[in-house]
């Protein structure tokens, strides 16, 4: 009986620090990128990773940007709220299209569509492209709503 009892006692603890672990984990990550500051995050081994996307997000190079964005998706670190200031303070298309792109892979898909609907109309072709390529991965339903809204016709829904 003493065996069973310490067996349920060692799985419970087990399972209680596993969930805290990585809920105080993937809280640190998003603060890490998102927050623009590093914290606790260089207390464990990837931590040489999560520090090679800063640096590669705060790059004055607009190529080591786009690799810092994509390192994102790698990384499983998509914060909205960052992304979509980010785009913001970007000057090249291209590299908007990258955040973009990124942004595709949302969990927030609202928020993402709101963000998408606002920028949508007064966009370049290439990022009203990977505008309408995105929302077929993070919504199909809303997307057919978003071309009717947005009169979207000709080269933009061919793909």
């Amino acid at each position: 009986m003493r065996m069973i009892i310490f067996s349920v006692i060692l799985i419970i603890i087990s399972l209680m620090g596993y969930w805290s672990g990585k809920t105080a984990g993937t809280g640190m990550l998003s603060g890490f990128v998102g927050n623009k500051r590093i914290n606790a995050v260089l207390f464990y081994r990837p931590a040489s990773q999560y520090y090679e996307i800063y640096r590669l997000l705060n790059s004055g190079s607009d190529l080591d940007r786009m690799a810092g964005y994509y390192a994102l998706i790698d990384n499983n670190i998509i914060d909205e709220d960052f992304l979509m200031e980010r785009y913001s303070l970007e000057n090249i298309d291209t590299v908007k299209r990258t955040i973009v792109w990124v942004m595709g892979f949302s969990k927030d898909r609202e928020k993402i569509r709101n963000f998408f609907d606002a920028r949508f109309s007064g966009s370049a072709i290439a990022i009203k492209g990977e505008i309408i390529r995105s929302l077929k991965r993070l919504d199909m339903r809303y997307l057919d709503e978003f071309i009717k809204k947005n009169s979207v016709t000709g080269d933009l829904l061919k793909d």
